[in-house]
């Protein structure tokens, strides 16, 4: 069934703070087309300007139900051929024929057209005010990776586990510094070994108002493991937690982010807070009942850092102007898409001055958006169980069927 819609101008503006939705042109289309709309006029400037994003206002003096909310997008345009570019924000409204409106049939669909469709693209929705989503995490295994790869051999070697140690020792410290500048406040996973062998670091890191999360306990990969030592190294792992900070319930990461379904069923049965492990979306989420706070190895230091002059190494460490400028492409495209920049590092690679400025000048980036929530994964967890987002994004681990 076909109803003409036509795309009326109703005035221009300039309204750099708007509430944006990250609505293409053609999704807006594609998401009318859907629903039976099909648009028999388009402006022309569509074909002059290039389109950056677009916002929603739903300020609109007119009967509610008949009348798509007006959408105001943001161009950059040129006023004259070798100009800069200057947003322009147009306000545009998709208006069903009179003859159209006569129907209860459309009328239903019009007053749910600048809707999404429940799916797993459709934006986040973050805290009043805010777009996107900044979290600060940070990895301190210190040597327990370099325990774990060696277990069961005898060790003479003495040159990458103090390269190791350096992260509790000094990155940790130093990091934190860093962090009070900006006011932060961050997540710091710890493995089990780390926690025995410096036992100051988990106050430390509290007292400074940051949250300590559990990383394993030799920083070993469950999907190497039946899921009963899984078990065991968890409990040990929360007990060894709660004896040092006197708190109940902590988040996770899994070391090497490897997941099994076991292992998220072992996590939801211990009442852990959250897993911040997998990559399946690019905000929260919830698997088989766990609230999922999503990584992702293009904003891990370790794939550009990491060098123990070792058999694993892939050559030398990356240069950090390159991964700065990575890293702020990459935040400024999950900031188009509401998404959530998860920041992981290990104190033991960028504890170091040079990553530390470089750390400096992403959080300087970050910060000049006022729209960015900054939380810890804590938080973002909690607000995702309470949030409207809880009831959209949820999946059920399920193992993989290898069967051809």
């Amino acid at each position: 069934m076909d109803f003409p819609i036509a795309y009326q101008k109703l005035g221009w503006s300039v309204w750099p703070k708007a509430l944006r939705l990250n609505l293409r042109p053609a999704v807006f289309e594609s998401m009318l087309s859907n629903r039976g709309f099909h648009p028999v006029v388009r402006l022309p400037i569509f074909q002059k300007v290039m389109w950056t994003e677009c916002c929603l206002e739903s300020h609109w003096d007119g009967p509610q139900d008949r009348m798509i909310p007006p959408v105001r997008y943001c161009f950059y345009a040129r006023k004259r051929p070798g100009s800069s570019l200057a947003p322009v924000w147009l306000w545009m409204a998709v208006i069903p024929s009179a003859a159209a409106l006569q129907t209860p049939e459309l009328e239903d669909q019009i007053m749910t057209a600048d809707k999404y469709e429940t799916n797993w693209c459709q934006p986040y929705q973050w805290p009043a005010g805010k777009f996107c989503a900044m979290a600060c995490s940070f990895d301190v295994d210190g040597e327990s990776p370099f325990v774990w790869m060696n277990r069961g051999q005898p060790i003479a070697k003495l040159g990458e586990a103090e390269q190791r140690r350096f992260g509790p020792r000094v990155g940790v410290f130093r990091i934190m510094d860093l962090l009070d500048e900006f006011d932060i406040k961050a997540t710091f996973f710890v493995p089990g070994l780390t926690v025995e062998q410096n036992p100051q670091l988990l106050d430390h890191i509290l007292k400074r108002g940051h949250e300590v999360g559990l990383h394993g306990f030799y920083h070993e990969r469950v999907d190497e493991l039946c899921n009963s030592k899984n078990a065991d190294i968890l409990d040990r792992s929360m007990q060894l937690f709660q004896g040092y900070t006197g708190l109940t319930r902590f988040g996770y990461r899994s070391p090497s982010w490897e997941m099994t379904v076991d292992m998220v069923e072992l996590l939801r049965d211990r009442g852990v807070l959250y897993d911040s492990s997998l990559m399946g979306a690019e905000h929260p989420y919830t698997i088989s009942g766990v609230t999922e706070v999503p990584v992702q190895w293009l904003t891990d230091d370790a794939i550009f850092f990491r060098f123990t002059a070792g058999p694993k190494d892939r050559g030398h460490p990356a240069n950090p102007d390159q991964v700065l400028q990575s890293w702020i492409e990459e935040f400024d495209g999950l900031r188009d898409f509401h998404g959530l920049f998860t920041l992981t590092a290990h104190p033991w690679i960028s504890g170091r001055p040079q990553r530390i400025r470089m750390m400096r000048k992403l959080f300087t980036h970050i910060a000049g958006h006022s729209d960015v929530w900054w939380a810890t994964i804590e938080d973002i967890a909690a607000y995702h169980k309470t949030s409207p987002n809880a009831d959209r994004y949820t999946i059920t681990a399920a193992p993989i069927d290898t069967s051809i």
